[in-house]
């Protein structure tokens, strides 16, 4: 199992996965995610989101932001919680 503690090393769940998919990959975010506007600035922002969901494991630091990135994950997924 791999924990994944840093939001610089977001892209290493993408990497890791590609080089092992029997890897456990796990994620504490402990910075508040970005409003889905803010993050569609970002050129990129597809892949970082497919990098969180190729985690096993999300962790956040507050409630606020676990709701955050439901809502985001929402808007570009369709998923239903």
């Amino acid at each position: 199992m791999v924990l994944i503690n840093d939001y610089r090393l977001i892209y290493l769940s993408t990497l890791l996965t590609n080089q092992d998919s029997r890897l456990a990959l796990a994620i504490f975010y402990n910075r508040m995610f970005p409003y889905q506007e803010n993050l569609k600035l970002i050129p990129f922002y597809k892949e970082i989101l497919n990098s969180f969901l190729l985690c096993n494991i999300i962790c956040f630091s507050s409630y606020d932001t676990a709701n955050q990135f439901m809502k985001t994950m929402k808007e570009n997924y369709n998923l239903v919680y």
